[in-house]
């Protein structure tokens, strides 16, 4: 703030004869701080509804000797990007009326990294930035470098094209599930979308019922689609010589003992597509 601002700033708050209450104060903070009167809070009440109309108070605290003394005061509440302060009683102002969002946040990670909302979140601005997907995902992976990587991998969610984002699968308040997902599950969350894959079935695959994770990587990889390893050595990880030989190399059991011609160069589920269970009645192998 230059010179001649903090004088002019000055100069109103001791010419003001207002009774400092949550209206006037704010009227007396934008005087300095004009950005602020463009807040997004201030103007539509909050993003979620509440019979609380937030202001400069709502967040700063009452704040009254930073306004009787404004060089010398700072407010009753900074925010860590500028102070450096503790980041408990930031989240605790946010959290005052984000109670639904935030329940699980003192055991996600992000609590246990010491971050704060303002981390994150910028509310001073017309639009908060995080609702726009492209913004969330540098965001994001600012932090998250490894899955940055990954979803740039030939194989990957649409997140990179911004046709989904980051909190479609995680919830970055905090979950009662590993990897703050939004789901009860890993599974629950991958079928909110992929309910096709969703059973039970008349015959199901244990490893697909399991865990998604057995066989798809969620962020990225180098198969299509999103597999761990390409067929037949992702399948040949659990089924080994059943029924078939399943050795590429060996041709032991069939005529000629020459390898298997449905096994080189192709895949499993060139006979076996119905990898995530079958409901055919003919469908005990997966077959269809």
């Amino acid at each position: 703030m230059s010179t001649l601002k903090k004088i002019s700033c000055i100069f109103l708050l001791l010419s003001t004869s207002l009774v400092i209450n949550s209206s006037s104060a704010d009227s007396m903070c934008v005087m300095c701080h004009q950005a602020a009167s463009m807040n997004t809070h201030m103007r539509f009440g909050g993003s979620e509804k509440n019979d609380r109309q937030p202001g400069c108070t709502s967040c700063h605290g009452d704040s009254t000797t930073h306004l009787s003394n404004p060089m010398n005061q700072s407010p009753d509440v900074t925010f860590k990007s500028v102070s450096g302060a503790s980041t408990e009683p930031q989240n605790n102002q946010c959290r005052a009326c984000h109670k639904k969002t935030t329940q699980h946040w003192d055991n996600s990670v992000h609590a246990l990294e010491d971050l704060s909302c303002n981390s994150c979140h910028k509310v001073h601005g017309q639009k908060e930035a995080l609702l726009a997907p492209e913004q969330q995902i540098a965001m994001c992976t600012n932090c998250h470098q490894q899955v940055r990587s990954e979803v740039r991998l030939p194989s990957h969610h649409p997140i990179e094209e911004a046709e989904m984002t980051c909190t479609a699968c995680h919830n970055p308040h905090g979950s009662i599930t590993p990897g703050e997902l939004t789901g009860i599950s890993l599974n629950d969350t991958c079928l909110t979308c992929h309910e096709s894959q969703r059973g039970p079935f008349l015959f199901d695959h244990p490893p697909a019922s399991d865990d998604c994770t057995n066989c798809h990587r969620p962020h990225g990889s180098v198969h299509e689609p999103l597999l761990t390893a390409r067929g037949p050595q992702l399948c040949q990880q659990c089924h080994v010589a059943n029924f078939h030989p399943s050795d590429l190399n060996a041709g032991g059991g069939l005529p000629g003992r020459q390898a298997s011609a449905s096994l080189l160069g192709k895949n499993c589920m060139s006979c076996h597509p119905a990898v995530h269970g079958s409901n055919h009645p003919s469908g005990a192998r997966l077959t269809r």
